[in-house]
């Protein structure tokens, strides 16, 4: 693969430890991958040479073996390293790092493209510095394990804490209000894995929470938005899987134009969207039946701010859901899968045949 790349994975992992002497140890939520970033919150200075951050390998199983090897990671005292293996042998032996004053808190990502790979640091996840240069990685995979890495450089126990794992292939980005993981191949979204309380507002309670992996700003005022959800854990009787249509996906609780089409364990296919432009969902409409159950197709078409939703047990021959306003909606909007748990418990939705037209 020869374009540049984002692979698909978002994820939070809390306060995973490490212990193997002086070693590298890694904690990885792997998928196969080109290049990711992801937000360091914290590392404990168990040597001013502790490690964590972003790794890229042929197999993050391989250790002192697997080439295509590199990371960014954040140290308690040198700053930001890109480090990386430039004779495949399965070691990382050169390093480039930033002046030491760079800590976390602190955004790190590796970034591929063909066989070379680059290095940056972020203080606020949007503007991103260059910590050296591109360097060409030696027996490099055409696909590639991604995922986050510590290691304490003691014999002690050490933490660290990370969020907002970001690993996904062009056209599409990944983001979860709540700890996720986006599962992606060849290019395709095939899952979300996450938990999540609700996607709804009441005068007492406002929940929006949820994870997603989407296209921006690919739904214009005439577009026709279609999945296949082809499974749904019971995590909920309500936990969603589906559509999502929204100004910003990011903007959770506060970006408008928002509106889902999801399948439901045990509420059928609904309809929710905000009808106060608040930036959360109020209003629901739903239908209940055998066939409105996962697996199913679920399509959302827009005409300016109007949204008719429809399921399908073929793709071929649809029943509408319902219809329902977009306020506050752009003239573009982001487009994407969708998966709330309804619960604590995590759970995973996979999906199939996502398009916009």
């Amino acid at each position: 693969m020869n374009s540049p790349y984002t692979l698909a994975f978002d994820s939070s992992a809390e306060a995973g430890t490490s212990r193997l002497g002086g070693k590298c140890a890694a904690l990885i939520v792997m998928t196969r991958a080109g290049a990711g970033a992801a937000r360091v919150r914290n590392v404990d200075n168990t040597n001013g040479w502790a490690k964590a951050g972003v790794v890229l390998r042929n197999s993050l199983t391989g250790n002192g073996s697997s080439s295509g090897y590199a990371v960014a990671t954040a140290t308690p005292s040198h700053g930001v390293c890109f480090q990386w293996d430039s004779t495949a042998e399965g070691y990382l032996d050169q390093m480039s790092c930033t002046s030491s004053t760079v800590k976390a808190p602190v955004w790190v990502r590796l970034a591929r493209t063909a066989t070379q790979v680059s290095a940056y640091y972020s203080t606020d996840g949007s503007a991103f510095t260059q910590v050296g240069s591109a360097v060409t990685l030696p027996s490099m995979a055409a696909t590639q394990d991604a995922g986050v890495i510590h290691s304490a450089h003691s014999t002690t126990v050490g933490s660290a804490a990370f969020s907002n794992l970001r690993i996904v292939t062009s056209p599409f980005k990944a983001y979860g209000s709540i700890a996720a993981a986006v599962g992606q191949s060849q290019g395709v979204v095939t899952s979300l894995t996450n938990a999540g309380i609700d996607t709804w507002a009441t005068s007492a309670l406002h929940d929006d929470d949820y994870s997603a992996a989407y296209q921006p700003g690919a739904a214009g005022t005439s577009s026709t938005v279609t999945v296949h959800v082809d499974s749904q854990d019971n995590t909920n009787a309500w936990g969603k899987a589906g559509l999502v249509l929204r100004n910003d996906i990011t903007g959770t609780g506060s970006s408008t134009g928002y509106l889902v089409l999801v399948a439901t364990p045990g509420q059928g296919v609904t309809l929710p969207s905000d009808s106060d432009s608040d930036g959360y969902l109020d209003s629901n409409t739903t239908k209940t039946g055998s066939t409105a159950l996962a697996p199913v197709w679920l399509r959302l078409v827009r005409n300016g701010d109007s949204v008719t939703g429809s399921y399908s047990a073929n793709g071929t021959t649809w029943t509408t859901v319902g219809t329902a306003t977009l306020t506050g909606a752009n003239s573009t909007e982001d487009a994407g899968v969708f998966f709330n748990a309804h619960g604590a418990a995590p759970g995973t939705a996979k999906f199939s045949q996502f398009s916009v037209s």
